[in-house]
């Protein structure tokens, strides 16, 4: 399942789907491969503005973030430029727990423990495990129904992460139909639903569909975040080196 355009990653009547639980795996599976196959770019910079919202106070933050993958690793780093200057550097290998670095705005650079995944992010709705990379082989899924999303009619499908760890206890993905595009995704935190998250304003740049806007809100209403993309640029040419601790550290 994938994140930035997918994942940084939620992505009316209710359509039931009647099939046995073995079809129902297997269904998913397909559904979530076709999901995993869209092209997401193998290097992009984007120009971002977080906006978080809490207790009818906004919070704008401005930042760049770069992102390179080689293989299927990826490397992403997110300096923050208002209104003070932080930095958020990510590496994910499948296989391995995500590698987190943030750079607070006293310039120190601290690693993020695994503990910490599911804090928040830069102070946002978002936790810092959002904006990791997903592998599509470390979840188990089920298609549980489907729904329409604003409009667009999806797939239900619930996803559990294998193992221990996970910093939630599962997700509920809606794919689109015709499209396979994740248009929103459901939190639950010890089987409990906290929070979601909207893809919204897709747009088909170098043929990789890329959702302008993100939105993660409380499922109790009491706040959100909102990512806007104000410009993004696909695979171009960045340096190993800009996506380092020493990078980061600048």
């Amino acid at each position: 399942m994938k994140t930035a355009n997918r994942i940084l990653i939620s992505i009316a009547a209710i359509a039931t789907l009647t099939v046995s639980p073995l079809i129902s795996q297997e269904s998913a599976d397909a559904i979530m491969k076709k999901n995993d196959g869209i092209p997401s770019g193998q290097s992009f910079k984007r120009e971002m503005t977080l906006l978080v919202i809490k207790q009818g106070v906004t919070e704008k933050k401005e930042f760049t973030g770069f992102s390179k993958k080689q293989g299927r690793s990826r490397r992403s780093l997110m300096q923050f430029t208002h209104p003070t200057e932080m930095g958020f550097l990510v590496w994910d290998n499948p296989g391995e727990e995500s590698q987190q670095w943030i750079k607070l705005s006293g310039g120190r650079v601290r690693r993020i423990a695994s503990t910490d995944k599911g804090k928040p992010w830069m102070n946002s709705h978002f936790y810092n495990d959002d904006v990791s990379e997903k592998y599509i082989e470390d979840y188990k899924y089920e298609l549980i129904g489907g729904e329409s999303v604003n409009g667009t009619p999806c797939y239900k499908i619930r996803s559990v992460k294998k193992g221990t760890g996970a910093t939630y206890s599962k997700t509920e993905v809606y794919i689109g139909k015709e499209d396979y595009l994740t248009y929103r995704v459901d939190y639950f935190e010890g089987g409990r639903h906290v929070k979601t998250l909207t893809l919204t304003r897709y747009e088909n740049i170098l043929n990789i569909p890329t959702a302008r806007m993100l939105t993660m809100e409380r499922a109790d209403g009491k706040g959100k975040s909102v990512l806007y993309i104000k410009s993004i640029r696909y695979n171009i040419s960045i340096d190993d080196r800009e996506l380092t601790r020493e990078a980061l550290a600048k």
